[in-house]
């Protein structure tokens, strides 16, 4: 068994050996009375929050940027997202819930101590359908724009 879910390294460990195959069973625990024939795929992205950096001692006078990504910018995010259920079309009505999104890892720059945080980064996994990834990013982008343009600096 190779792991594939978090890395893709089990798909690219048989590519690199020279293996292939006419088909493949794909282990999901979120489908368990039936085998999944087909795989909608994940757009992966990041999002970059620039703050402000202050002392600890003049922290007000700084923005942190850990502070922004994590509490305004990911919560507007996943209710964006979220809502994209709503409307729906017929075809994805057999789905509860197709349109989702998990923000799995998020890194600060720079690390210095001591010192407010002036960027922070996170990476996110979306499953584009029943969008296009170009017309999730499309959306993805007009709204990050339009979020920073009603949050302001």
């Amino acid at each position: 068994m190779l792991e594939d879910e978090t890395t893709g390294n089990g798909t690219l460990l048989c590519l690199k050996e020279g293996l292939r195959a006419d088909a493949a069973f794909i282990i999901d625990g979120t489908r368990l009375n039936r085998a999944i024939n087909q795989h909608a795929g994940n757009l992966e992205f990041g999002l970059v929050m620039k703050g402000k950096p202050a002392s600890v001692g003049v922290s007000h006078v700084g923005v942190n940027a850990a502070e922004m990504l994590a509490r305004p910018t990911s919560l507007h995010l996943r209710e964006i997202v979220f809502a994209l259920n709503k409307d729906r079309s017929d075809l994805w009505m057999q789905f509860p819930s197709p349109f989702q999104i998990s923000c799995r890892r998020s890194e600060r720059r720079p690390a210095t101590h001591g010192s407010r945080l002036g960027e922070c980064a996170v990476l996110c996994d979306l499953p584009p359908p029943p969008f296009t990834l170009a017309t999730m990013r499309e959306f993805l982008t007009e709204s990050a724009e339009t979020f920073s343009c009603d949050v302001g600096p």
